[in-house]
């Protein structure tokens, strides 16, 4: 199995129990145990408090290239992985979302060129996407539903 299927999965898996109790988090972590026991994490705390698989993978990829890879990463110190996790933290059951402002400017306070109705349809069908998954996970267990991909 590779890393990019193992934190495909577990995002999922984190994201999923996010959904079912109506709340975001604000900050994302991995832990890796390696072959001689010894527990690595790395968090970070994200700009606003999140749910969505995709954006929990993608901080997950992040703190694991920078835990495991590069000249002070484990595998340059030739460790072996025994467990990997991820987690989240900091949870946040408003209904509101803070929004930045700096999203919507690209530089010199200029609109970005950007089709903003595809970004929304993009979101929306992600948004659906995930509670259709969350629903039937609901009425029927959590393995229910598996990717092509695990």
């Amino acid at each position: 199995v590779r890393m990019p299927e193992i934190l495909d999965y577990l995002s999922e898996k984190v994201s999923g129990r996010l959904q079912k109790d109506h709340v975001r988090a604000a900050t994302i972590g991995v832990i890796v145990k390696t072959g001689s026991f010894h527990r690595h994490t790395r968090q970070s705390t994200l700009e606003r408090a999140v749910n969505r698989k995709d954006l929990i993978e993608k901080a997950a990829a992040g703190l694991m290239e920078e835990l495991l890879k590069g000249p002070e990463g484990l595998f340059a110190a030739g460790e072996t992985l025994r467990l990997v996790g991820v987690s989240a933290s900091g949870p946040d059951d408003s209904p509101f979302e803070q929004m930045n402002l700096f999203d919507f400017l690209d530089g010199g306070g200029e609109m970005p060129v950007r089709d903003r109705k595809k970004e929304e349809a993009e979101t929306g069908k992600k948004k659906r996407l995930d509670d259709m998954m969350a629903k039937i996970r609901d009425r029927y267990g959590e393995n229910a539903l598996r990717k092509g991909s695990v």
